[in-house]
């Protein structure tokens, strides 16, 4: 019985794309919608909500003080200055979720069901210098993810944040003492069998002009995720790296 999450190397995009499932499920495909994926352009980042990791020096009970103060002003301000009073109608979820959008600090980390969403946010950081990047998965149907434990999966769509449906979003919402999802994990692990529950993968950086051509193919560029001007921006920058070298 492992204490921890399993970490699975692959030399190649095309290594991991032909080995994963079976290196975790033992099957051909992914069992539908019963993954979560989340991409990190480096291996060293970990599994921190923002809230956690601005307030890392606190402990949860002043944490959560903090995040109660954000989260009512936040909701304030909206109204006031800006007229929403639909935001009066959120629930915590929902408000974490707009807030999280725009900037504000919360608990709650973004996952996606696209294992190839989440690879694109793990190699298109065009200016990362990072060896590796890393694939999280997370088996949303582990029985860890529950409140009584300390971590729930949240699905708290909400008009104001059309890219969590552009990028097929979900949410980890961390209610623990634990800082990350991962220590979250290893201390589950003392009591409970966490086998299976969280998996992290490592792929070379070096492999990121062959992953983004894949993606595009797949018609998974910027643009998509994003919309709208950003999107445009983001899609223009991508297109001038990938020609780099058929323009030498």
């Amino acid at each position: 019985m492992k204490n921890t999450f399993q970490t699975l190397t692959y030399s190649t995009w095309y290594e991991m794309k032909k080995d994963l499932t079976k290196d975790i499920c033992n099957r051909d495909n992914f069992p539908y919608n019963k993954f979560l994926f989340r991409g990190h352009s480096s291996e060293e980042w970990g599994l921190t909500a923002t809230l956690d990791r601005r307030y890392s020096g606190l402990a949860l009970g002043k944490r959560k003080e903090k995040e109660k103060f954000l989260l009512e002003n936040f909701r304030d301000m909206c109204i006031t200055w800006e007229g929403r009073g639909n935001l009066s109608n959120c629930d915590e979820k929902q408000l974490m979720s707009i807030g999280q959008h725009y900037g504000l600090p919360t608990r709650l980390l973004d996952w996606t069901y696209s294992i190839y969403i989440a690879a694109f946010f793990a190699f298109s950081d065009l200016m990362s210098d990072a060896s590796n990047v890393a694939i999280w998965v997370l088996d949303k149907e582990h029985e860890i993810w529950n409140a009584n434990y300390g971590v729930t999966i949240v699905n708290a769509r909400v008009e104001e944040n059309d890219r969590q449906k552009y990028q097929y979003g979900v949410f980890t919402l961390n209610e623990s003492p634990c800082k990350s999802i991962e220590e979250y994990v290893e201390t589950c692990g003392k009591q409970y069998c966490v086998d299976g529950a969280l998996y992290k993968i490592i792929l070379p950086s070096n492999e990121r002009k062959i992953v983004l051509n894949d993606l595009e193919m797949m018609g998974l560029t910027p643009y998509n995720l994003y919309r709208g001007i950003e999107g445009c921006a983001r899609t223009t920058i991508l297109r001038e790296f990938m020609q780099q070298d058929t323009q030498e």
